[in-house]
C-alpha cells in the first residue's frame, strides 16, 4: 500500500511566473543527486504540487529562478554543509545532493512532524507527505494497492505524446491480458546510454534491500556490461502504464528476468517475466 500524489508538471511551454508565487516548500536535486537528478518539486501554501526537471531540458533553470528569486539566493554545500538560504526560509538536508527549503511559517511545524526521522534519507522519503499534510494537500493523495490506475500527472504516470503514446499504451493493454508486467528502466544515460539496447535483449532485475535512498530499489543488469540502471520509481521516470519499482517489488523474488520491448527517447520499457 502506498500513496499517489497529484502533480502538476512544469516545462518551458507551460510555465508561467505566477505559478510559484505561493510556494512554501521547495526541493532541489543536483545534477548528480541520488533519486531524480535535476528534479525540482514545489509545494504551495494551498497544497498544490509542481514538478519539473532542469537536467533533462524540460525546464530552464533561469526561468525558474526568475519566477522564484529565493532559489537564486540559495547556496547548497556538499552533504548540506555550509548551505545558505535567504532570510525567511530554513534549510533541510535530504542527503546525496538533495536539498529542501521550507518557509518559516511552516518550519517549526515541519520540524516537529519530522523529528522521528534521524537520517537525511528518511527525510528524503517522507518530506513531501508531511508538507502536504501541513498545507492541506493530503486531500489530494490517493491510497493505492497492488493494481492502481494512474492518469494525468499523478505519481507513476508520465504523459507520452502522439503516436508513441498510442503504440505504447496499446501494447501494454494487450500484453497485460497475458499477465505480463511492464517496467521502465531509468538511469541508463548516466552509465552506458541506451543506444546499445535492442528489442528482445534479456535484463536481470536484482532487488537492493540495503539501498539507503530507496528501500524498493531494483537494479537492472545486462551481461557482460553489468548495471545499466534501475526500475523507475518516481513521478518523472515511470512511463505510461508501466509498474513502478514499488508496485513490482512484492511480485518478484530477489531476482527476476525481463526483456526489452521498447527503446524510446523517454526511456527503456521492459517486460518482466512473471509466472501466471
Amino acid at each position: 500500500m502506498g500513496k499517489a500524489y497529484l502533480v502538476n508538471e512544469l516545462n518551458n511551454a507551460t510555465f508561467t511566473n505566477d505559478i510559484l508565487e505561493d510556494a512554501v516548500f521547495f526541493m532541489f536535486a543536483e545534477g548528480g543527486a541520488m533519486g531524480e537528478p535535476g528534479g525540482i518539486l514545489f509545494v504551495t501554501e494551498d497544497g498544490e504540487v509542481y514538478h519539473g526537471n532542469y537536467a533533462f531540458g524540460d525546464l530552464e533553470m533561469d526561468t525558474v529562478e526568475a519566477a522564484f528569486p529565493v532559489l537564486a539566493q540559495c547556496s547548497f554545500g556538499m552533504f548540506g554543509q555550509g548551505s545558505e538560504v535567504p532570510m525567511g526560509w530554513e534549510y533541510v538536508n535530504l542527503g546525496a545532493g538533495n536539498h529542501l527549503i521550507v518557509h518559516m511559517d511552516y518550519a517549526e511545524q515541519f520540524r516537529k512532524k519530522t523529528r522521528q526521522y534521524k537520517k537525511p534519507v528518511e527525510l528524503f522519503q517522507h518530506w513531501l507527505e508531511v508538507a502536504l499534510d501541513l498545507t492541506g494537500g493530503s486531500s489530494g493523495m490517493e491510497e493505492f494497492g497492488d493494481d492502481p490506475e494512474f492518469t494525468g500527472n499523478g505519481i507513476g504516470g508520465d504523459l507520452l505524446s502522439g503516436e508513441e503514446e498510442n503504440e505504447t499504451r496499446g501494447k501494454h493493454k494487450e500484453d497485460k491480458t497475458m499477465s505480463d508486467i511492464f517496467v521502465t528502466i531509468t538511469g541508463t544515460q548516466f552509465r552506458h546510454g541506451s543506444e546499445f539496447l535492442e528489442k528482445g535483449m534479456s535484463i536481470k532485475l536484482v532487488k537492493e534491500p540495503d539501498n539507503e535512498y530507496d528501500k524498493e530499489a531494483i537494479r537492472a543488469e545486462i551481461k557482460p556490461v553489468g548495471k545499466i540502471g534501475y526500475v523507475a520509481n518516481s513521478v518523472r521516470t515511470v512511463i505510461g502504464d508501466c509498474y513502478s519499482a514499488g508496485r513490482l517489488y512484492d511480485k518478484i523474488g530477489d531476482k527476476a528476468k525481463a526483456e526489452v520491448v521498447f527503446v524510446l527517447p523517454s526511456g527503456v520499457i521492459a517486460r518482466v517475466k512473471i509466472k501466471k
